[in-house]
């Protein structure tokens, strides 16, 4: 405790609170994505069963959207609203 009294209080406050982006208590980082263990040397790593149909639907989710948000419909009124000036524009003459 006396340690304590001897500190200044803002490193006081700072060793007593740990923010939300601090490190933690976590003693050792293991540096593995996911807790893996690479596979030994020479040797790809085994898919689990749910890695195909995840990044095949994935995969066909991104392609529906990227083609199918390309091929809808022009809403916008303002495009409209040129569009039918025109063709008034048109009519007049």
């Amino acid at each position: 405790m006396a340690t304590w009294k001897r500190m200044p209080w803002t490193r006081l406050r700072a060793a007593q609170v740990r923010g939300f982006w601090s490190q933690g208590k976590q003693e050792v980082l293991p540096g593995k994505l996911f807790g893996e263990t690479p596979p030994p040397p020479g040797q790809s790593r085994k898919w689990e069963s749910w890695e195909l149909p995840y990044y095949t639907g994935m995969l066909l989710a991104v392609g529906i959207l990227y083609f199918g948000l390309q091929a809808r419909p022009n809403t916008n009124i303002r495009d409209w609203a040129r569009q039918e000036a025109l063709k008034r524009s048109e009519e007049t003459k």
